[in-house]
């Protein structure tokens, strides 16, 4: 049976047991990714700051309080006196501004529409981060089993080229085919080292995210 072959239907078995790999790490690196984007965090703080302005949204404005003088006499034999002229007056007290009912519902009907678009951004942009976690995760785990899988191919490129020894000592296969065996072992050598790099991209990228 040829390596890659035999390669092919292991990482196939290998793909429906994905479920059974590895239990929790990959939901944790989804949830480190989370907690750890930066985009997400600056998301959620707009989020809370448009929250907070809803609740504020339909409240009246705050009331103002008011000091005055009114025809306070500066010359004359009156001048500087609060008492003297019956004209001057003193006034303070409260005052509330009572915008329309109208006004208010319009306020307040922005101010949810805003919470609604902050939230549907912030939805969007985790289901982006999950989503890149997921697949560098993926590439990382499908690397390390394809790499554990080699010695397997090397043990069965041993039994081959022994199997081929054997025929070419009896006659039924001829020198030529000895070589068969060494190609396919520098080739799995080949295979080797390109997972090697590919792993050390993987890991890169997963940590980048979490």
């Amino acid at each position: 049976m040829n390596t890659f072959r035999a390669l092919g239907l292991v990482l196939s078995w290998g793909l429906t047991h994905l479920a059974h790999a590895a239990p929790l790490t990959f939901a944790a690196a989804l949830n480190l990714a989370e907690q750890h984007a930066p985009d997400l965090v600056a998301q959620a703080t707009r989020v809370d700051a448009t929250r907070a302005a809803q609740a504020a949204a339909d409240a009246l404005p705050d009331p103002k309080a008011f000091v005055g003088i009114d025809n306070f006499p500066l010359t004359g034999p009156d001048s500087g006196s609060l008492t003297a002229d019956f004209m001057t007056m003193q006034k303070f007290g409260v005052m509330q501004e009572v915008p329309s009912a109208a006004k208010r519902l319009a306020r307040k009907q922005e101010a949810k529409a805003k919470v609604n678009r902050d939230n549907a951004q912030l939805e969007l942009d985790r289901r982006v981060v999950r989503q890149k976690a997921a697949e560098a995760w993926i590439k990382q785990y499908y690397v390390e089993k394809r790499l554990a899988l080699l010695p397997l191919l090397e043990e069965e490129n041993r039994l081959f080229a022994g199997v081929i020894k054997a025929q070419v000592a009896a006659g039924k296969a001829t020198a030529a085919d000895a070589i068969t065996p060494r190609q396919e072992l520098l080739e799995i050598e080949d295979r080797r080292d390109e997972l090697k790099k590919l792993k050390i991209i993987a890991i890169t990228r997963l940590k980048v995210l979490i």
